[in-house]
């Protein structure tokens, strides 16, 4: 991560590189990454943990923030038509309001549905890979330590320390 203040240049959209830019990223990042899995029923399933809804809903509320500026840190193809920014918003909203309503873990069809609009809406095109057959293909890294947690980075062996004791895992 960048750690000083004295950042020079812009991001792809025109976006000074500030810290408080570096802090916005990283939270827009994580976020995604989380509504990725919503809209992947194969990956829901595999968590070996569910996140706490209220983790969820400050991760979206923190994307709906930047869903509602012009700002666009996804990656589009030169040869892919640009999405309508202002379509973000309200596909974001209507995630955040269906899971006020969600009870875990199972993911509901319009919530799966909402995650996929919200992707639609950043990225223009659905993923090269269907969401439906998307599956974690790193086996010597699980699925969880690819995203951000209440307590941060995934921690395995304090995971696994809670399993084999046979106690709940203490809430992330």
């Amino acid at each position: 991560m960048i750690g000083n203040d004295n950042m020079h240049g812009y991001f792809g959209d025109g976006t000074p590189i500030t810290k408080d830019f570096a802090t916005e990223f990283s939270h827009v990042v994580n976020a995604a990454s989380w509504i990725d899995m919503l809209a992947a029923p194969k990956l829901w399933a595999a968590l070996r943990r569910i996140p706490p809804k209220t983790f969820l809903l400050e991760l979206v509320e923190t994307y709906l923030e930047y869903a509602r500026s012009r700002r666009h840190y996804a990656y589009i193809p030169e040869e892919q038509e640009r999405p309508d920014l202002s379509l973000r918003g309200p596909a974001v909203q209507r995630l955040r309001d269906l899971l006020l309503g969600w009870e875990p873990p199972l993911i509901t069809p319009e919530i799966q549905d909402a995650a996929r609009a919200v992707y639609l809406t950043e990225y223009g095109a659905p993923p090269k890979e269907s969401w439906d057959e998307a599956e974690h293909n790193f086996p010597d890294t699980p699925l969880e330590a690819s995203l951000i947690w209440p307590a941060g980075p995934w921690d395995e062996e304090a995971f696994l320390a809670a399993r084999v004791d046979n106690e709940p895992p203490s809430e992330l």
